[in-house]
């Protein structure tokens, strides 16, 4: 099996038994060779304890068959050869995608769970705009490279500068695409409600100081 289009191909030897006279031997669809003598399609014979190889050349179509049939007396045996199935090259992978990030904080640098990329037979081309992808864990890019069947592949994008406001990267596989969006979060002037505890007994004129308010987080807002 798996026979390159037209070669010769070569049983291994038979040794003939069970006989106690020289016997007739023919083949059909390819040559045979008795011991060490030379390969022909020739009516011959053969004696008990000689050693028979079947010769057949491979068809010249892909995953077909050609087959030698030898026969000695009443018995016969096939050789058969059958050439290799030709691959199918494959670029355009299954659909693969990357779940957004939302409600991040402006300018930072947000990465995509990893993508499995399946459904191609060679390695394809991958691109990206707007980012930078990494291959199986390996150094973010931009450049131009190419994916196997079973890589996995991350994204990576800077969020924007400006609140609500979102940013993309694509990638590129093949025929294929996919989008990382990244999506900054609402800008926030409301703060949390805080309250003063109360100052008694305070003297006429004087200048008091609240201490913190205990509900008040102190965060800076924009």
């Amino acid at each position: 099996v798996g026979a390159t289009a037209g070669s010769l191909q070569y049983s291994q030897p038979v040794t003939i038994s069970g006989i106690n006279i020289a016997t007739p031997i023919t083949v059909t669809g390819g040559r045979y060779r008795i011991n060490e003598g030379a390969f022909t399609s020739d009516t011959g014979e053969v004696v008990n304890g000689d050693r028979v190889i079947a010769e057949v050349r491979a068809a010249d179509a892909d995953a077909a068959t050609s087959t030698a049939t030898i026969t000695i007396g009443d018995v016969s045996g096939d050789f058969v050869a059958t050439t290799a199935e030709r691959q199918v090259i494959d670029t355009d992978p299954d659909v693969f995608t990357f779940a957004p990030a939302k409600h991040v904080e402006p300018s930072s640098i947000q990465i995509s769970q990893p993508a499995a990329i399946t459904g191609i037979t060679a390695a394809t081309p991958i691109s990206v705009a707007g980012g930078r992808y990494s291959i199986n864990g390996g150094p973010f890019t931009t450049a131009l490279g190419s994916v196997a069947n079973g890589d996995s592949v991350m994204v990576e994008v800077v969020a924007s500068a400006d609140h609500a406001d979102s940013r993309e990267a694509v990638v590129s596989i093949g025929s294929a695409s996919a989008s990382y969006q990244v999506t900054t979060r609402p800008a926030d002037s409301e703060p949390d409600v805080f309250a003063f505890a109360p100052v008694v007994d305070a003297l006429p004129g004087s200048v008091n100081v609240s201490a913190p308010s205990p509900d008040c987080a102190w965060v800076a807002r924009s």
